[in-house]
């Protein structure tokens, strides 16, 4: 925990001016000349029972700081950073614009189905399912986990993808025949019909998912077995619920809407360029395949967050100027003999800046300087015995007290040299009119403070590290003996290649170690691990499943050709574009999966129905066109984010949505009018 407040005095033209006596006798200015910080650790007491532990914690600390007058009227300023901050600003960040969000997403979607089914009653009908659909799976997910995490939350975004899918799919196809008949008549011919299609795209689905539930990444693999969980649900609530629904709320049914007219001719002229259309996929398969190695995942969760936060921007601050080492690395050894040989062996490491540990704090060559300070304090200590002069003194005295200052100014000017100019332009500084007890307490306020801390560092003597005092000592030595040893970089580790290299170098001198740098990168690497698992598991298992309901190897790979070109359209549009995965957007690659497997199983089952004019002149096209825009237009929305997360997930989403749409629509066409007549029980 390295929560704190740091608190800054600036010296401007708005408030008091106090020299700051402890960096003259240092002879080191503050770190910008203006701003000279002292820092606070301290330990929040969280509430997790709210949804921001650390909220009041923090009002609390604000409230103090104006009781105290620690505030920009006086010159101060109190700014809080630390593991509690960082995760309150971060919460704050993901809510600031949601609502907004949440309004244009709902906006978007309602104006899409508007368009595409004309139907208010089927709306109703359908967003109805999708909410009783979405209770139901948070429900079973509290039962099988007892709580969600950052990642498993997610489930909600893939469940509202997936049913609206299923429920777009199954209302336009009751729509085909229901302004003919009815919708008593329409709704069993539609579960009839659409009913084995939505079943298999549930289950080439879930396995997707589910292949995420062996991994290692924990947040994955339950955010897999959840969304499995809410396939089955939105499966049953859409052959289901959603049926009793149009019975009831349907209304008066409209005609059906067919196809846009240019997008038949198009479809038309796709088919009749078939092998052109198949020869410029491949190209672009192989020229998105020399564009993938540009993409990249940021592993560091810190990118996520919301540069501008409050917390953040302390962070860095306190980062630039040497007082917080958030990338630092710590190793524990079993006691000080080989805790000092550990730090020797680091010190020697050319990316290390700095090896911090007990020893840092016992100074070297006591003996001579317990000497030097012998000396000083020959010198030094009679002043300490005469009598104090006031800080706090007014009136005749003061002013006695200045002319005297100014006449003993007037003789060191006459010296001239370096020292007489200053004592020049301080005499007429005194000499201009400013009020003296302004000047004297900018001048002396902090002075007998220092004095004091002067008197006391004069009787310093040499000491180890037993003369430590428990507390402090007690931040690098446990009770048992064991040393901690802290590792600082001299590189700015927000580079991800910086952070990996610096983790590596460390290591191969202690291979224990842990903090920041290497649970990022270890993370990092199992995040990667779980994705090439689950790929595999879930191509291998949608696979077999597709070949057990299709019975066609070519069918099987008529599904899987758009999925993996838009998969790689996205992964070189993400490189060319420097938008780098990361443990928030990651979800959109299981989610492509999905949807783009979804798309081509129903275009492929539809062509096999033996439409007159093909799948393309019915209504599933328009299904997959509407089901995608609506992804689109949920995700889209939270763009608007301040969280770098969650606006980057929105972002890849809509382009990769937007890509598997293309190659359904665009390149699917000419891939079946290759293959020929796909009738089940004829044909090729």
């Amino acid at each position: 925990m390295h929560d704190g407040q740091r608190a800054g005095h600036r010296r401007d033209a708005t408030a008091d001016e106090r020299v700051i006596w402890s960096d003259l006798l240092s002879g080191k200015p503050a770190a910008d000349g203006k701003t000279h910080r002292r820092l606070i650790v301290v330990q929040p007491k969280l509430n997790f029972t709210s949804l921001n532990p650390a909220a009041a914690a923090m009002d609390a600390v604000t409230e103090l700081s104006k009781k105290l007058d620690l505030t920009e009227a006086h010159g101060l300023s109190v700014r809080m950073t630390g593991s509690a901050a960082l995760a309150e600003d971060e919460l704050r960040s993901v809510q600031d614009g949601m609502g907004l969000a949440g309004a244009l997403s709902v906006v978007l979607v309602l104006g899409i189905l508007a368009f595409g089914l004309r139907s208010p009653g089927a709306i109703m009908s359908l967003l109805v399912t999708l909410a009783v659909g979405l209770l139901w799976t948070a429900a079973l997910a509290i039962v099988l986990y007892g709580r969600l995490n950052l990642i498993s939350v997610a489930f909600a975004v893939l469940f509202v993808g997936l049913s609206v899918d299923f429920g777009i799919h199954f209302v336009l196809r009751a729509l085909e025949t229901a302004s003919r008949t009815s919708w008593a008549d329409a709704l069993p011919n539609a579960g009839r019909a659409v009913g084995p299609a939505l079943a298999l795209c549930a289950l080439t689905t879930a396995i997707g998912f589910l292949s995420f539930s062996p991994t290692d990444y924990a947040g994955l693999a339950e955010l897999g077995t959840i969304s499995a969980v809410g396939i089955g649900v939105a499966l049953l609530a859409n052959l289901t619920l959603l049926p009793a629904l149009l019975r009831f709320l349907g209304g008066s049914p409209p005609a059906p809407k067919p196809m846009f007219r240019s997008a038949t001719r198009l479809s038309a002229l796709l088919r009749s360029r078939a092998r052109l259309v198949a020869a410029l996929a491949a190209v672009s398969a192989v020229l998105a395949l020399l564009a993938a190695p540009l993409a990249r995942f940021d592993f560091d969760p810190m990118n996520l967050r919301d540069a501008e936060s409050p917390s953040v921007r302390t962070l860095f601050d306190l980062v630039q100027s040497g007082d917080a080492h958030p990338y630092s690395i710590d190793i524990l050894t079993a006691d000080l003999p080989s805790a000092k040989d550990m730090a020797a062996r680091l010190a020697k490491l050319p990316l290390v800046d700095a090896v911090e540990s007990v020893w840092t704090l016992v100074p070297e060559n006591q003996p001579e300087k317990a000497e030097v300070i012998s000396s000083m304090a020959l010198f030094l200590a009679p002043a300490f015995f005469t009598e104090p002069g006031s800080v706090g003194m007014t009136g005749p005295g003061l002013d006695a007290a200045a002319a005297g200052l100014r006449s003993g100014l007037g003789r060191l000017s006459a010296k001239g040299g370096e020292l007489g100019e200053m004592a020049k332009r301080l005499n007429v500084a005194l000499s201009s009119g400013a009020k003296l007890p302004t000047i004297n307490t900018a001048l002396f306020s902090a002075l007998p403070g220092r004095l004091t801390a002067l008197k006391t560092a004069l009787e310093a003597a040499p000491f180890g590290i037993e003369d430590l005092p428990p507390s402090l000592a007690g931040r690098h030595v446990a009770a048992d003996g064991r040393v901690k040893i802290e590792v600082l970089p001299k590189e700015d580790l927000r580079d991800a290649a910086a952070l990996a290299l610096f983790s590596e170098t460390v290591r191969t001198v202690a291979p224990n170690a842990t903090g920041a740098p290497v649970i990022i990168v270890e993370a990092g690497r199992a995040v990667v691990r779980a994705f090439a698992v689950a790929m595999l598991i879930s191509v291998i298992g949608i696979s077999i499943v597709l070949w057990f309901a299709l019975r066609r190897i070519r069918d099987v790979v008529l599904v899987f050709v758009p999925v993996f070109l838009a998969a790689l359209w996205t992964v070189a549009v993400a490189g060319l574009a420097g938008l780098q995965f990361n443990f928030a957007n990651v979800i959109v690659l299981p989610l492509l999966f999905g949807l783009s497997v979804d798309f081509g199983t129903h275009i492929v089952l539809r062509e096999r129905e033996g439409a007159s004019d093909g799948a393309f002149e019915t209504s599933t096209p328009l299904a997959v066109l509407l089901s995608a825009l609506t992804t689109i237009g949920s995700f889209s929305s939270i763009m608007l984010s301040g969280h770098t997360g969650t606006a980057s997930m929105g972002m890849l989403l809509s382009i990769s949505i937007t890509l598997s749409l293309a190659a359904i629509l665009l390149v699917l066409p000419a891939l079946l009018a290759l293959v020929g007549p796909m009738r089940v029980g004829g044909g090729r």
